[in-house]
């Protein structure tokens, strides 16, 4: 269509969520407006007076580029001085976003005040490998930072402090491969503090998400209670240095300054807010300007005039115009909470409102290209002598009214062939199985992911997997709850979760724990009841599982109980992740609050949060040890308190185990089934030999006590 303007009277411009790139049609004399508007204010003035206001036909050449989630669903794991998560491979550069919800933005009391990101190509569990720090942050005063680095290369990313870290309840990975662009700084008063919370869902950027599925806005929230323009400008030089890699600017300043009709400062208003505008643009970045809500609170009748400036500075700095929030909560006061603060469904309308405005503006957001996201490759490490099924998988979206035509990878560096089509598992989500069965040199190995749809439209982006040398590193796993292997007696003793068929994150089946939470919390536990009814984990390096639910705002809790201990620690927590998540909890952590990790007799798992109901469901359990760890106690198998110690280590090759305890003793060495298959009379300071009649897994137990370890002999 062709250009057109108009023009409207009254303060309350309906039009909004143009700018950007437009050209002004027809002229408005701002200043006269404002002078009139000026004169006519006094006792008893009305709200509206003639403003002539032009529409703008605004036009954004291209679609700014997409930076995708990627951290929903990944294995993550978390311990005393770190969080980390198991990102994959194939991205150049990666954005770590953390909010300590709840917290003041600004505070000389942030915590966590000191850290690290540090990054790894070489880790297995977030633990073991080498790490490279890429960003380093001390003094930190805010409690949300947005952070960007390379990652070439590279599986896994967490956040470190080597004297203990305070976890920030929200965490984002996002991919910055391809730029920085889809970034969001809510910048305001105590107002924007309120709407543009994380924890406010849908925020602006699951609404941007859910028109724009290749889209998810890194979102931060910059609000700060009781601040004036003149606050804002004062604060931005140390918000683009401290922020750089945040493109758009949302602001919301003028309820603070228009209270009580505070007409001598709206030159100073206008000024400020004039000065917040020509930093962020000379630093780069792109403000967008909100009209201040609606407030039938006594001292604030001016807000109206102070909103006739924040449309004339739109449009004398040729801006992306915010929305309308005026007169949204002028047609639903109800919305707010105080006659100034919105509630909670204001808060939702208000991150809304602004997905909307964005929506209308030409080109800014737009499925016009293919855009592959959140690729994986697992196992992204392996030996190269052994015959191994590597997994790859990526979402791919096609272009708006297209479809998906041709989704293949470069396996040549692995053996396969160059241009493997790949399999159309659900949704967005396309995987291949690759079985790698001649042995690829020892190496890092780059695997190209194309994609285009009907359009010939088409993206790209990588994986990298890594073959390492025979032995140099292993993993030994003790299942205890797959399809294929469950420990003995190991079940559910508490809580009544059940177990079900159908929609597993392993095999078919996993464990369903319906809750209702009417106080504070609810909960079920695991036992190992075979035999002396105890696990030793002692010579392991974590516990993993996966994980879906429980709910928006709830957490999960997973504690280890001792055989004989009245306190259990159910203080490792996990957010809700809509998704399943794989994730892995250091057994250090408990060992480190004086659980007695040889001997445990409980898995317990809890939901707390608001009150509600629900599923969460568990799958897949199981002990891992890395042999680049150095398990519990540094040192494997031993007996606490039963004056033994085994030092063979978990995995044997071969067939035979030495043994030296501490004092005289007898041990008996069972299989999994629970048979007898050799007494062994050891000596105190005695290396005392067995050997196994086959490969195998052996529980290897003190008579006289409960205490055991699991041996694997191949």
């Amino acid at each position: 269509a062709a250009p057109k303007s108009s023009t409207m009277t009254g303060m309350c411009c309906p039009y909004y969520g143009r700018g950007l790139g437009s050209k002004v049609i027809g002229q408005l004399d701002t200043e006269l407006s404002m002078r009139e508007g000026r004169r006519r204010l006094g006792p008893g003035f009305p709200l509206f007076f003639p403003c002539t206001i032009p529409i703008l036909l605004t036009t954004v050449l291209f679609a700014l580029t997409p930076n995708p989630l990627l951290s929903d669903g990944k294995q993550s794991i978390v311990d005393n001085d770190f969080v980390a998560i198991n990102v994959g491979n194939g991205y150049s550069r990666l954005l770590w976003y953390w909010c300590a919800i709840g917290k003041p933005f600004i505070s000389t009391t942030a915590d966590p005040a000191d850290y690290q990101i540090q990054t790894s190509s070489s880790s297995t569990n977030g633990i073991d490998g080498a790490w490279s720090t890429v960003i380093s942050v001390t003094g930190n005063r805010y409690n949300s930072r947005v952070h960007t680095f390379d990652f070439t290369g590279k599986t896994w990313v967490r956040m470190f402090n080597a004297d203990g870290l305070v976890v920030p309840k929200k965490i984002e990975i996002h991919d910055a491969s391809k730029g920085c662009e889809d970034t969001w700084f809510f910048m305001g008063n105590s107002i924007t503090a309120a709407a543009y919370d994380r924890t406010v869902q849908p925020d602006f950027a699951s609404n941007i998400h859910a028109r724009f599925p290749s889209y998810y806005p890194v979102m931060l929230c910059g609000g700060v209670g009781g601040e004036f323009a003149t606050n804002g400008a004062s604060r931005i030089d140390a918000y683009l240095t401290d922020f750089p890699d945040m493109k758009y600017w949302a602001i919301e300043y003028g309820t603070n300054d228009s209270y009580e009709a505070n007409l001598n400062g709206i030159e100073q208003f206008r000024s400020t807010m004039q000065i917040i505008i020509d930093k962020i643009m000379a630093a780069g970045k792109i403000p967008i300007l909100a009209r201040m809500p609606f407030s039938p609170a006594p001292g604030y009748s001016a807000i109206p005039l102070f909103n006739s400036v924040v449309d004339s500075l739109a449009l004398g700095s040729n801006l992306i115009h915010g929305p309308d929030l005026y007169t949204y909560i002028q047609s639903h006061a109800s919305e707010l909470a105080d006659g100034v603060h919105p509630n909670s469904a204001g808060a939702v309308s208000l991150n809304r409102l602004w997905a909307e405005a964005m929506d209308t503006v030409p080109n800014l957001y737009s499925e016009t290209g293919v855009v592959i996201s959140n690729a994986t490759a697992t196992p992204s490490i392996f030996a190269g002598d052994t015959t191994t099924i590597v997994t790859f998988g990526a979402d791919i979206y096609p272009g708006n009214g297209y479809a998906i035509s041709n989704v293949s990878i470069d396996l040549s560096p692995l053996g396969g062939g160059p241009a493997v089509a790949m399999d159309h598992e659900t949704g967005n989500r396309y995987v291949y199985g690759f079985s790698i069965v001649n042995t690829p040199s020892i190496g890092v190995k780059k695997i190209t992911l194309k994609a285009s749809d009907t359009r010939n439209n088409h993206d790209s982006t990588f994986f990298t997997v890594t073959v390492i040398a025979p032995g140099e590193r292993t993993e030994t796993i003790t299942d205890l709850y797959t399809d294929s292997a469950t420990y003995p007696g190991f079940a559910v003793n508490w809580g009544n979760a059940v177990e079900v068929s159908g929609g597993a994150y392993e095999g078919v089946k996993c464990i369903d724990k319906t809750f209702t939470i009417a106080s504070w919390w609810d909960g079920f536990a695991f036992a190992f009841d075979y035999g002396a009814g105890v696990i030793d984990m002692s010579d392991k390096d974590s516990l993993r599982f996966a994980y879906k639910g429980p709910d928006s705002l709830l957490q999960i809790g997973v504690g280890l109980k001792a055989q004989g201990d009245s306190a259990s620690y159910s203080d490792y927590t996990f957010s809700y992740s809509s998704v399943w998540r794989e994730v892995g909890i250091p057994l250090k952590f408990y060992a480190d609050q004086g659980i007695d990790v040889h001997r445990i007799r409980n898995i317990l798992i809890n939901i707390s949060g608001k009150s509600g109901s629900g599923h969460l469901f568990i799958d897949d359990i199981k002990l891992t040890k890395s042999s680049a760890g150095s398990g519990i106690n540094r040192r494997n198998g031993r007996f606490k308190n039963a004056g033994g110690r085994a030092t063979a280590p978990f995995v044997v090759s071969g067939k035979k185990i030495s043994i030296t305890p501490e004092r005289n003793t007898s041990l008996c060495v069972y299989t999994l089934a629970g048979d007898l298959v050799a007494k062994i009379r050891a000596d105190c300071r005695v290396k005392t030999s067995w050997t196994a009649p086959a490969p195998a897994v052996y529980l290897v137990k003190l008579p006289s006590t409960s205490q055991a370890s699991l041996i694997t002999v191949r």
